[in-house]
């Protein structure tokens, strides 16, 4: 009674206090025994909630609450003291719960805002706009979408390191909040990334006409211009930044909400594309791509359409001749045309934002058929491609350690690939994202390595990837070209020193496979080992040579 955070205390029918004790009175101001012999209605005069507990509980009723008195938040409960069938008082006990009810507290914040900059997270602004567009359809009206991408964030990280990117990040999302309305709903997206829902209406409330909705959408982006145009100091340097801005305008330009912002995001890149620092409008490009947009339409219904399907294209242990793993590659059936290359539609994909949905459908579709494989007795692991957009969701380690734990898989039967330019792009959340799917127990791969950022000094910084696909294009040359040929053997040995599994891409001939058996790569893939093919067709290719493949 002495060192917990607790208080006892009784009363007689009268409401005189005969005993109170308990460590939590401190915070009260009072001391054990300090309040004995006065009137329970006189010390909680102005609390009139723990007043009616009182009473309720000299009527007989047993009372729980939650109450909150000196600036402490109490769990309390009062009961009936009885002598016979008589109520002769009321014996109270209060738990202080301050220190959860603050934690309760905090976590539903930071649940619906981010942490770094104390911005709403996208799934909180999702939330918002649903009940915009819901209330605006219903009275009329117009919406905008905002989607803001920082330029030259990139350099300022590289240049003066992560810590002084997230203190830009910090001040940028103070300035933009300075340069929104009270009625704006602004969020962080993720990464240098914001998003801004404006409701368009005259300062009386009136609703507005489509060309006023264009204009205060425009002047509402230049605002946002303007609130970044003084320079930044950030670790006693001065810097400069600006935004590429897309926008996109509910009913004109979509009327769900993910279309708006895939809306505002492709105009955004557009933005970016013309240099960025400037501000594009959905409408003004739509009419630019009639056939990308119906493609982007069509592929965004395919999941739900159950249209895309998976092949998978073994990954062979070259000195074994063995099956190592598969790397499951999406395809898409469109109806009235067949199977559409993925050069058609994943670059798109990836453009509008569709990615997101298709990986996550990837994800859980490889790790369905694998344990459909496991009960069958087929011990079968496999890669699935993770999107720079995708590494970039908050969520991305849980969705897909997720899928894997939902399926009953062993650890280490899903890896993930990423392409090197994607993870030297985002090293910080490469890192992060590495981290928490190898806690989980899914490893992961860097692809086409030597077709992006190449660089050795990079390469520990993503220390823990288990291996390394060396791209195809320096494979294609083998072995005909001397250059080619000790640029392999070199990353091979290289990948070998770093820990790295090395695996080769694009084996297209019986020379080429020759030469990387030699050079002793452990690992190859490609056209002269094996197509991709579907479930049924792989499975037919396992079992067509079973000493060679299983």
């Amino acid at each position: 009674m002495d060192v917990a955070p607790v208080i006892v205390w009784a009363i007689d029918r009268e409401g005189t206090i005969n005993e109170s004790r308990g460590h939590a009175l401190e915070a009260m101001g009072y001391r054990s025994g300090q309040l004995v012999g006065r009137s329970i209605w006189d010390v909680y005069a102005h609390e009139p909630h723990m007043l009616e507990c009182h009473r309720r509980a000299l009527g007989g009723e047993v009372v729980r609450t939650q109450t909150r008195s000196g600036g402490r938040d109490y769990e309390t409960l009062c009961l009936p003291l009885k002598q016979g069938e008589e109520v002769s008082g009321v014996l109270g006990v209060a738990t202080d719960i301050t220190e959860r009810v603050e934690a309760l507290e905090r976590l539903d914040y930071l649940s619906a805002h981010d942490e770094l900059t104390g911005l709403t997270k996208r799934s909180l602004f999702e939330r918002h706009l649903e009940v915009a567009l819901s209330r605006t359809a219903r009275h009329g009206g117009h919406l905008a979408v905002l989607y803001l991408d920082l330029d030259r964030v990139k350099a300022i990280n590289e240049t003066l390191g992560h810590d002084a990117g997230d203190e830009l990040l910090r001040q940028v999302a103070e300035r933009l909040r300075h340069g929104v309305r009270s009625e704006d709903i602004l969020a962080r997206h993720s990464g240098d990334e914001f998003l801004v829902l404006l409701n368009l209406t005259q300062p009386d409330g009136s609703r507005v006409g489509e060309g006023e909705a264009v204009q205060m959408a425009t002047v509402a982006a230049k605002r946002l211009h303007d609130s970044l145009r003084v320079p930044f100091v950030v670790s006693g340097s001065e810097v400069a930044v600006d935004a590429s801005i897309g926008v996109s305008l509910f009913p004109t330009d979509a009327e769900e909400p993910t279309a708006l912002i895939r809306h505002a995001d492709e105009a955004m890149y557009r933005s970016k594309e013309s240099g960025g620092g400037g501000t594009v409008l959905y409408q003004e490009i739509a009419g630019d791509r009639p056939a990308a947009l119906t493609l982007t339409a069509d592929l965004f219904r395919a999941i739900d359409r159950d249209e895309l399907e998976l092949h998978y294209q073994p990954i062979v242990d070259l000195e074994a001749g063995t099956c190592a793993r598969v790397e499951a590659l999406v395809r898409w059936r469109r109806p009235e045309r067949g199977l559409v290359p993925p050069g058609d539609f994943i670059p798109l994909a990836e453009e509008t934002g569709v990615i997101e949905r298709i990986g996550e459908w990837v994800v859980d579709e490889t790790c369905r058929q694998l344990a459909a494989w496991q009960r069958r007795g087929l011990t079968i692991t496999a890669s699935v491609n993770l999107s720079l957009r995708e590494m970039r969701h908050p969520d991305v380690v849980e969705r897909i350690a997720g899928a894997v734990e939902h399926e009953g898989l062993p650890s280490g039967s899903l890896m993930v690939e990423i392409t090197e330019s994607a993870a030297m792009t985002e090293l910080p959340r490469m890192r992060e994202v590495m981290q928490g799917l190898r806690a989980r127990g899914v490893p992961m791969a860097i692809d086409d390595f030597g077709a992006g950022y190449s660089s050795l000094g990079r390469l520990r910084d993503i220390r823990g990837v288990e291996t390394l696909k060396v791209d195809r294009s320096f494979v294609s040359g083998v072995p005909t070209d001397d250059f080619a040929n000790r640029l392999v053997a070199g990353i091979i040995e290289i990948s070998r020193g770093l820990d790295l599994i090395p695996l080769a891409e694009g084996i297209e001939t019986a020379e080429q496979l020759e030469f990387m058996t030699a050079c002793g790569c452990p690992l190859g893939q490609g056209f002269h080992l094996a197509r991709p093919l579907p479930a049924d067709e792989l499975e037919n290719w396992l079992a067509s040579a079973p000493a060679a493949r299983s």
